[in-house]
């Protein structure tokens, strides 16, 4: 397909060396001293002397590469679904709750969920509510709790927090493996509609409800 020719690298060897050249240290020296770890030391305002890694050197507001490919060179919003997510909307469509995902920092992303220490620690998703969202739904601290959305939905336990705001919700990610039965932040957001540039999916922001499961 000719993907290869945008990659800066060709093999596993040339991956290697394209994610340690940040640090300084070459893939040979690793080879021979076997360091585990290093660190470069602290740069400061490096765009003093060689500038921006853009093609003027500058930071660019109006992106001349973004432009070549056919896309606004300027940031432009659109709906993150493919369809309104104003208040009015959602709350038509039985979904006046927007929700988001994070990432629990006992794990990296979907890995380490094999560590019995961290997963007794974390184990299971949750979904974190304001408590005024919570109270209107009459769901407690703990309580299993549905979240639905147009696209699916899924069981999780509540927690609730002032970290958000109301009318907003939070849902764990990294689970809904074949090994872990759990729940799966994906069936909630519709994968067909995505970020043209970026790929992204909006896992980030979508509709949906919560509700206390009796």
């Amino acid at each position: 397909m000719g993907l290869h020719r945008e990659y800066p690298f060709q093999d596993t060897v040339g991956w290697l060396k394209h994610m340690i050249g940040p640090t300084g240290v070459s893939f040979e020296r690793l080879v021979e001293e076997q360091i585990v770890y290093a660190t470069p030391p602290v740069q400061y305002r490096k765009f003093e002397a060689g500038g921006f890694n853009t093609p003027s050197g500058k930071v660019e507001f109006y992106s001349t590469v973004f432009e070549r490919k056919g896309y606004s060179p300027l940031p432009v919003y659109s709906e993150p679904a493919g369809e309104p997510l104003d208040a009015a909307t959602r709350s038509g469509k039985g979904f006046p709750l927007l929700g988001s995902t994070k990432r629990p920092a006992h794990f990296v992303h979907t890995k380490l969920r094999n560590i019995k220490a961290l997963t007794k620690s974390y184990p299971d998703p949750l979904v974190w509510l304001h408590p005024r969202d919570a109270s209107e739904r009459s769901i407690p601290e703990g309580s299993e709790v549905e979240v639905s959305s147009p696209g699916g939905q899924i069981t999780l336990k509540a927690k609730l927090t002032e970290d958000t705001q109301p009318g907003h919700i939070w849902i764990d990610f990294g689970w809904g493996n074949p090994t872990d039965g759990k729940a799966n932040i994906n069936v909630l957001v519709d994968d067909t509609h995505f970020d043209p540039v970026s790929g992204g999916t909006p896992h980030r922001l979508f509709a949906c409800e919560a509700r206390k499961i009796p």
